[in-house]
């Protein structure tokens, strides 16, 4: 079957595809004789493909293993400065590895070497959300206010950091231990986000990924993986996005707006715009302020009082009400209109 070079270079251990790309644009990579371009496509069974001048074919068998990377030491199989590479601590396995992922110069712990590159490239992806602990050994005591702040995230140079776990394992007096969880892979992540925070990293070990762990292994040594570990890794690596996507809150079947929150309902009101309780009130008021003993109801009470003022209006026509030269006057424009 047909598939694309840096794909196939890329099973075969040999770089990972971001590299077999930048092998083909180089040159480097040669299809039945001729040279390969970007986009490409062979059949790793049927086609001679060469990479820097070398047949590659299939992996008859896949290399798992896990190797706890010691600090000085590159995490590359090849270095043009001659230094300690991780290949120098590599020559019994059979079969050509590469690293997944980095560990810088200074750091150490557990580094997964394989020829797989399907596998590899899964780990990498950031939407993969693989989980990394870090034994981190930091300058002065983290604060609890510190490591709040670290687990919601910070703000680095390339962006903001992903909700971390940070646990402290012990406080001594001039330092601490603590053990950190991230879910990305930016270069030296670990290291600047205790830069930013005030508080550097003076030793810093790798000693899970996934489901995998450092365990008992010396700096310098490594062991293969079982097969219940890579059938578990792969399993990881396929339910890590469903399972997090399963946590987020789903709508419900009557819309978005069953999840709102209960809006308080106004209270219902009487003709003259005032609520029932307010009535009530000021009908109880009416009888205490005149007197009357509670023989009859609040309504007659309300009734009396809104007949009260035009009763009394109506008898102090001479007075107050409606003064009596008023009066005198519209009774005698109502004669003149009526004569006319």
């Amino acid at each position: 079957m047909e598939e694309r070079l840096q794909k196939i270079i890329s099973q075969c251990g040999i770089a990972s595809r971001r590299k077999a790309e930048e092998l083909i644009q180089e040159g480097l990579v040669t299809v039945n004789g001729e040279c390969a371009r970007l986009g490409m496509k062979a059949d790793i069974g049927k086609d001679h493909i060469k990479v820097s001048g070398k047949l590659i074919s299939s992996p008859s068998s896949r290399i798992y293993l896990i190797f706890h990377k010691p600090p000085g030491c590159i995490t590359a199989m090849h270095d043009p400065e001659k230094r300690l590479t991780v290949k120098d601590f590599l020559k019994k396995v059979k079969g050509r590895v590469f690293p997944v992922g980095r560990l810088d110069f200074n750091s150490e712990g557990l580094l997964l070497l394989t020829n797989d590159g399907e596998l590899a490239n899964s780990i990498m992806q950031p939407k993969k959300k693989i989980p990394k602990t870090y034994k981190v050994k930091i300058n002065g005591i983290l604060e609890n206010s510190v490591r709040q702040k670290l687990e919601k995230g910070i703000r680095l140079d390339d962006g903001m950091t992903r909700p971390a776990k940070v646990r402290i394992i012990n406080n001594l007096k001039a330092n601490s231990w603590i053990s950190i969880t991230i879910t990305e892979g930016r270069n030296r992540q670990v290291r600047r986000m205790m830069d930013r925070v005030g508080h550097s990293a003076i030793k810093l070990i790798r000693i899970k990924i996934g489901c995998l762990t450092l365990g008992a292994l010396k700096p310098g040594e490594y062991r293969y993986l079982t097969e219940e570990e890579v059938v578990e890794l792969k399993e990881e690596l396929k339910t890590g996005a469903k399972v997090s996507a399963a946590k987020a809150v789903k709508p419900s079947r009557k819309g978005w707006a069953a999840n709102a929150p209960a809006v308080k309902k106004p209270k219902r009101k009487t003709a003259r715009g005032s609520s029932s309780k307010t009535t009530k009130s000021s009908a109880a008021k009416t009888v205490k302020d005149s007197g009357h003993s509670g023989s009859k109801t609040a309504k007659d009470l309300k009734r009396e009082t809104a007949k009260r003022p035009v009763r009394q209006a109506a008898k102090s026509s001479k007075g107050r009400g409606f003064p009596a030269d008023s009066l005198r006057k519209s009774k005698t424009q109502g004669l003149h209109k009526g004569k006319k």
